[in-house]
């Protein structure tokens, strides 16, 4: 391990214990790329490559949350995540937000084209105006300008 990465291990560990803010555990990504798991009592793992792979659904898919997602957005960019949200069609644009807040003021830029049809027509008819709560599939992508969102592949539930 680098000299850097022993750093910014100490630092991300440092900070979550520092601030006293991780509620029950909390997941922040080394600057070396893996993942360090932060517990409430103090204490750390290291995540290993199975745990990491048994967190998808299986197809591919790594559940995340929302919050995490916005979080980390830019660090997880070309993996394939599903998250609940509450998608809605403005001016052309996917917006995904909280669905437990009322206004999100910081929503997530999503994209649909690769969206089959019937997900589409649903989100354009029943999300336009207030939007929807779904789960959905999609890809993490950099759209330019330091702007990273969600290419979405297909809604899951809603």
């Amino acid at each position: 391990m680098t000299k850097w990465a022993h750093h910014g291990l100490g630092l991300a560990v440092g900070l979550a214990l520092g601030f006293g803010t991780v509620s029950a555990q909390e997941t922040v990504r080394a600057t070396d790329g893996r993942e360090i798991l932060l517990h409430a009592d103090g204490t750390c793992e290291i995540v290993d490559e199975e745990r990491r792979q048994g967190a998808d659904g299986g197809d591919g898919y790594r559940s995340v949350s929302l919050t995490d997602l916005k979080l980390d957005i830019n660090h997880l960019s070309g993996e394939r995540v599903e998250v609940t949200a509450s998608v809605q069609a403005v001016a052309g644009m996917l917006m995904l937000s909280d669905p437990g807040q009322r206004f999100d003021t910081n929503p997530i830029t999503a994209k649909g084209e690769r969206l089959p049809r019937t997900d589409r027509a649903r989100i354009l008819e029943h999300c336009s105006t207030s939007g929807c709560r779904v789960t959905l599939q999609g890809e993490v992508k950099h759209f330019g300008f330091g702007v990273y969102g969600l290419e979405l592949h297909r809604i899951v539930r809603d």
